[in-house]
């Protein structure tokens, strides 16, 4: 859709005036998609440099939001941060398709020109950072392509709990799938 401008002419409706609006519809898809993307590699750029660092610091907020801060979990996750960073840098607009589906995103294990990045009206709708942001949104799907980590959406196995409680639960329970399931790598990136 391009952007478009809608004039109207006054018309009379039982001898009022009605009033005249000019109204620009624009199509923001791009410059949201471009905007997250952008501000994506600045999170993931940030991350990166805190796993190499490493420091006491930054193995506490790990320990924090995994449960466990060893070397190899770690390493897993700057494996994935980097490869985040690949696909980051390659991506534009074109590899995303709007979908009218109540969803933040959806991808599959991989992204070509065969399979776009499934964006919904939640992803449009929230903030550009923080806690079901675009930009956690955008690592969460990363994060499910095969190449960079094949986590998946682990689900509270009573159902009980929604997904992101769940993932506060691995973490509680030091259960290892914590480093398997994209609602505890989102948690990362908000």
């Amino acid at each position: 859709m391009k952007d478009k401008t809608t004039i109207s002419e006054p018309k009379i409706s039982n001898g009022d005036e009605i009033c005249i609006v000019n109204q620009k519809i624009r199509n923001r898809f791009k410059e949201i998609i471009l905007e997250a993307l952008r501000k994506q590699h600045e999170v993931l750029i940030k991350r990166k440099k805190d796993l190499e660092t490493w420091q006491d610091e930054e193995k506490k907020e790990f320990l924090i939001l995994f449960g466990r801060n060893e070397d190899s979990a770690k390493n897993w996750m700057l494996h994935g941060v980097n490869k985040m960073l690949i696909l980051n840098e390659r991506l534009t607009e074109k590899d995303f398709e709007y979908v009218e589906e109540c969803i933040f995103a959806s991808v599959n294990d991989v992204v070509d020109k065969n399979n776009k990045i499934h964006v919904g009206p939640k992803f449009f709708n929230a903030p550009l950072m923080g806690t079901d942001s675009r930009v956690a949104t955008l690592c969460h799907e990363f994060s499910h392509v095969s190449e960079i980590m094949n986590t998946k959406d682990i689900a509270s196995p009573d159902k009980k709990l929604n997904y992101s409680q769940y993932a506060i639960e691995l973490v509680r329970k030091q259960n290892r799938d914590v480093m398997n399931n994209a609602y505890n790598i989102e948690r990362y990136f908000e």
